[in-house]
């Protein structure tokens, strides 16, 4: 979920936002935590999948703070299926 919070501070600063995505080949789960959170092991291959910087107006989280909520939620699904695409595993 999105939280309000990082949208408030890109279009406070004017800082963006950079969706990405880091998946290890092999690593621990952490089956206890909330998001079953995935440590990479020592020495394995990680991937970094980077999307597409995403910078908020004050303007845009004014008057369409949903708009904005669901243009970066579609900007981190492309990331996913383009890890996906590359045999990448995901948790969910």
């Amino acid at each position: 979920e999105i939280k309000r919070v990082i949208l408030t501070l890109s279009a406070q600063t004017g800082a963006p936002i950079l969706p990405l995505l880091a998946i290890g080949k092999s690593y621990w789960t952490l089956s206890k935590s909330w998001d079953h959170f995935r440590l990479p092991k020592p020495f394995t291959k990680v991937a970094v999948i980077y999307g597409r910087p995403f910078v908020v107006t004050a303007e845009e989280l004014q008057t369409s703070i949903e708009s904005v909520r669901i243009r970066l939620a579609n900007e981190m699904q492309q990331i996913e299926e383009q890890a996906r695409s590359l045999g990448l595993q995901l948790s969910r």
